[in-house]
Formats: C-alpha cells, sequence, structure tokens
C-alpha cells in the first residue's frame, strides 16, 4: 500500500512539474510588465506640463513678487511743527516687493489662502512751504515713502483655465515718510496706516517648469486700493499695478 502512494506522489509531482515551470516565467513576465508599467506616468506629466490636466495646476506653496504701479494720493500735507509743507496730489510710482505663502488649501474645487508681506517704497517732490519763506533757502523738496504690507490672500486654483488664477486681498499698510532737509527745520518725518484691498490675476508664462521641476513665472496685475484715513499724509488712492511673480 505504501508503495501504491509514493507512486501516487510521484506522478503528481511529475504532473505539476509543467505547471511549475510555466509559473516561474508567467512571474518573469508580470515583474516585466510592472517595470513598464511604473514608466506610463511620463505620458500624463507631459500632459500637466501644460497645466491643462484634470488634477489642476502645480500648487505651489510660496510666491516672490515684484510689481510697480502709478500712484497719486490724495493729498501729501506734512509739518515739523515750525513749517508745513504740502506736495498738493502728487503722481508719482508705487513698487513693491512681497513674499506670499501658502497657509490654507481648502481642496481642488475650494482654493488656496495665503499670508502675503510686501515692502513698498515710493518718492514725492514738492516745492510748496507753508507758513513762511523756505527755512533753508532750498525751494525742492523730497518725501520718500516705505511702507510694510500684510495681507491675506485667496487665490482660485479651481479656475477652469489652468493657466490662469484669479485672487483678492486685503489687509493693513502702514508707511513710514520721511522728508531730508538741511536742518530740523526744513525736514520732516512721521507715520501712518491704511486699509487696503486688491484683486487681480496671474498668468503661467513658462508651463514646461510644471513638467521638470523648474519655478514656474507668473505675469501679474493687479487692481490696488489704499483706503482713505483721516490724516493730513492721506494715502488713499486707487491704482493698477503689474509684475512678475515667481512660485517656489
Amino acid at each position: 500500500m505504501s508503495k501504491i502512494l509514493k507512486i501516487e506522489t510521484l506522478a503528481v509531482v511529475l504532473a505539476l512539474l509543467p505547471f511549475a515551470t510555466a509559473f516561474a516565467d508567467d512571474t518573469g513576465l508580470k515583474e516585466t510588465a510592472e517595470s513598464i508599467r511604473i514608466e506610463e506616468p511620463t505620458s500624463s506629466a507631459s500632459s500637466s506640463s501644460l497645466g491643462l490636466d484634470a488634477s489642476g495646476p502645480r500648487k505651489i506653496d510660496q510666491f516672490v513678487t515684484l510689481q510697480i504701479g502709478q500712484f497719486q494720493p490724495n493729498s501729501l500735507q506734512t509739518s515739523n511743527g515750525t513749517y508745513n509743507f504740502n506736495y498738493g496730489h502728487g503722481t508719482s510710482f508705487l513698487a513693491e516687493g512681497g513674499w506670499q505663502m501658502k497657509l490654507l488649501n481648502v481642496g481642488a474645487s475650494g482654493g488656496s489662502f495665503y499670508f502675503e508681506e510686501n515692502l513698498a517704497f515710493s518718492s514725492f517732490s514738492g516745492n510748496s512751504v507753508q507758513g513762511g519763506s523756505s527755512p533753508s533757502g532750498s525751494s525742492s523738496y523730497t518725501m520718500d515713502l516705505f511702507g510694510l504690507d500684510t495681507r491675506l490672500l485667496y487665490a482660485a486654483d479651481w479656475f477652469p483655465l489652468k493657466i490662469l488664477t484669479p485672487f483678492v486681498d486685503g489687509g493693513y499698510q502702514y508707511s513710514i515718510y520721511y522728508q531730508p532737509g538741511n536742518s530740523g527745520l526744513d525736514s520732516a518725518e512721521g507715520g501712518v496706516g491704511n486699509p487696503v484691498a486688491g484683486a487681480g490675476a496671474r498668468i503661467l508664462l513658462n508651463r514646461g517648469a510644471l513638467l521638470n521641476g523648474g519655478n514656474p513665472i507668473y505675469l501679474s496685475g493687479k487692481y490696488n486700493r489704499i483706503f482713505s484715513v483721516s490724516n493730513s499724509v492721506n494715502l488713499a488712492s486707487s491704482s493698477f499695478m503689474g509684475g512678475l511673480s515667481l512660485g517656489l
């Protein structure tokens, strides 16, 4: 009986041997197929480089920005206690360099919120002195403004046209103004704060950067509003600003 059992076992082993060999070959084929499948996402990645894939544009955690625009405040009058200086409704430029950091991503259809910090600069020239003749005989003065502009920005990442990202922002800007002079009689300085808001959009320029891991560059533009406050240096104004943004 044991001899018959041994013979039957041997027969089963011999019968299964071809299937085992085929299984080994099959395993090799599967490994090859797996290695091929790993490389497949390259084709979908190329479509994402155009910013047109269904998953939306590449999400950027930070931006460095540079913008400039015309600047015409409501009024510029300052005093040093002895003399008053009036620059009227001067027209100049407003330059801003800034940094944006993502705080919250609401999801594919919810957009993103960013903390935004800008350093602003502007300069005005005038020759009007109120309250007497010029203290130093000079008829020309310059007022420089340095602003710290802090905002919360919302970016509409869900916008259907993937290379275009609309945004709105709002916050508070504190500006320090300084009028240099030859003495304390013709110099003046102070500070003023204003609520601020803006709305605009970013347009992606180098779509290939989304594929090769580079830094995307955006052309940006916005309508900027500085709201009025009760101050002799009233920076209230509305202007359009344009510039570049670099995604990090």
